[in-house]
């Protein structure tokens, strides 16, 4: 099933007019997450969503976006810098974060992780879902490379890679190299 179908499919059996779905996106990212236009393409099939798009149609439909995508429910999402297209299944005193606020990050908490050589954070465990609300973490390497453990699996994000999952995992960020090194963090939808 076509990625298009899938949303309408989706968006009829949970009793959604498009614009109840564009209403949803609007309330937790904010008026600019998606015009209704492009929206109203991407479910028609004439234009191809971009990773952030079906993110944020995920969410108003208040469902996982592997659902959405169809994969298997991964714990994980890797994205490569040198490969943008592919998926793949992949605070102590030394560690701390700087809160980034911006009116236009509505439905988003952005942080930037500094980790010193040899830190880590403590164990982190968000939420379960509730109401339909999934709440997932972005992080994108800014300098050196920084280690995600997530449910013990450890995937390594350098600069440029982008990692996303869902947040109720049990997971924390270490730096095991000798160098500092930094990530941004994004909680979608906030929790706190």
């Amino acid at each position: 099933m076509e990625i298009q179908e899938k949303i309408r499919k989706i968006r009829e059996e949970k009793g959604l007019k498009l614009t109840d779905l564009y209403d949803r996106i609007k309330d937790q990212f904010g008026p600019r997450a998606i015009d209704y236009s492009t929206l109203k393409r991407i479910q028609s099939g004439r234009t191809k969503p971009s990773e952030f798009s079906l993110y944020r149609i995920s969410m108003g439909l208040g469902i996982k976006l592997s659902e959405l995508e169809g994969e298997d429910d991964q714990l994980v999402k890797f994205i490569a810098k040198d490969k943008p297209e592919g998926h793949y299944d992949y605070t102590p005193v030394k560690a701390h974060a700087d809160k980034l606020s911006t009116r236009r990050l509505k439905g988003m908490l952005p942080q930037k992780l500094h980790l010193a050589a040899q830190a880590k954070t403590r164990v982190e465990k968000d939420p379960e879902p509730a109401n339909g609300v999934i709440y997932q973490k972005w992080i994108y390497g800014l300098k050196g490379k920084i280690t995600c453990v997530i449910e013990d699996k450890k995937y390594v994000v350098g600069k440029g890679d982008i990692c996303f999952f869902d947040s109720h995992h049990e997971h924390y960020f270490e730096n095991t190299s000798a160098k500092s090194s930094a990530c941004l963090v994004i909680q979608c939808p906030p929790y706190l």
